[in-house]
């Protein structure tokens, strides 16, 4: 990711805005509905409408669910999403951050995006990031180690490898959780194993309580508890919370 920042005062107002983006004391603010005649408000590309306290409330929330990108939150009355995506440094200006607060933003989108590529991990004893070219689950970190020694750690758990013990990695810890959890009932349907793997990341997740629906904590991924399928494009493959679906197979692999 590239900033683009600008000279001079660490804020700008509001009234000199970018390319693309309109200005507005008539139009209420999506999310706060202030329609303040004194206060303007930015027209977004898309056409809707937001003034600077929401648009910097909303970035933190960004931010707070891993994601890697701004997209426009305006939903209609018909429930239809907007989902036009907003340039950073459009948003930056209509939130008006100082160059510490882009700097803090811009950083921790490259590290949201990096955290959703399954080819890269961070090692767990520098913390650098490392790139996987091939599938093998043991990997070398080219940050820790030189012409003397290497330091090799599990792609899958991040433990330090060690070829003696790999079978104790923990992907097989997590696949036996798997295999010998309990089950439940979740809503109406019974016998529904206690604990899966995320579908995206693989982080294992106890169902404690509600509906079959999950958010995993780590990669934000929204999924079905109970038969697994992920929700695409607004919704749930397997219908409303309350919908029986039929339970999916205790999982053999995890992803990530």
């Amino acid at each position: 990711m590239v900033l683009r920042l600008r000279g001079g005062s660490d804020i700008a107002p509001l009234t000199e805005l970018p390319p693309f983006i309109g200005l507005t004391t008539v139009e209420e603010d999506m999310i706060s509905l202030d329609a303040d005649p004194d206060t303007p408000r930015a027209v977004m590309h898309c056409g809707h409408v937001i003034g600077r306290e929401s648009m910097k409330s909303y970035c933190e929330s960004v931010l707070q669910d891993a994601k890697t990108s701004f997209i426009c939150p305006h939903v209609e009355s018909s429930g239809n999403k907007c989902q036009a995506v907003w340039e950073f440094h459009h948003v930056s200006h209509v939130a008006g951050l100082n160059r510490e607060e882009q700097m803090r933003f811009g950083v921790k989108m490259a590290e949201n995006q990096l955290n959703k590529n399954q080819n890269v991990r961070q090692c767990p004893r520098c913390y650098s990031y490392c790139e996987r070219t091939n599938t093998n689950q043991r990997v070398a970190c080219p940050f820790c180690s030189d012409s003397k020694s290497s330091f090799e750690f599990c792609w899958i758990c991040l433990g330090d490898w060690s070829t003696k013990n790999h079978g104790l990695c923990g992907l097989t810890q997590k696949l036996r959780i798997l295999a010998t959890c309990g089950t439940k009932a979740i809503g109406d349907v019974p016998n529904c194993p206690s604990v899966r793997a995320c579908v995206q990341c693989g982080v294992l997740i106890e169902h404690t309580a509600a509906c079959k629906h999950m958010k995993c904590k780590g990669c934000k991924t929204d999924f079905c508890f109970i038969c697994l399928r992920p929700f695409i494009k607004g919704n749930y493959q397997c219908g409303q919370p309350n919908t029986l679906c039929i339970i999916a197979p205790i999982q053999t692999h995890i992803s990530g």
